[in-house]
């Protein structure tokens, strides 16, 4: 629980390695920092969404093949 006025703050890097159709591999760096509210929601409260609002939005937006690639990920990451 924070204290009046505390404010707490996320960190995320993530590094994508990407496979191009003409066979390039890159790595790509995601950097993702969140700060939460002095009096208002913390950055764990306002990050907990995010991964699922980003996956709905793929999804009505017919990216349902991204969403297999990161399944696919996922499942070998195991």
């Amino acid at each position: 629980m924070q204290k009046r006025n505390e404010r707490d703050i996320i960190i995320l890097r993530h590094d994508i390695g990407i496979l191009w159709p003409d066979n390039r591999k890159e790595t790509r760096g995601i950097n993702f920092v969140v700060y939460g509210d002095s009096n208002g929601h913390s950055a764990m409260a306002k990050t907990v969404g995010y991964p699922a609002a980003i996956a709905t939005k793929m999804i009505l937006d017919g990216m349902d093949r991204v969403i297999n690639l990161i399944r696919l990920s996922l499942f070998l990451n195991y």
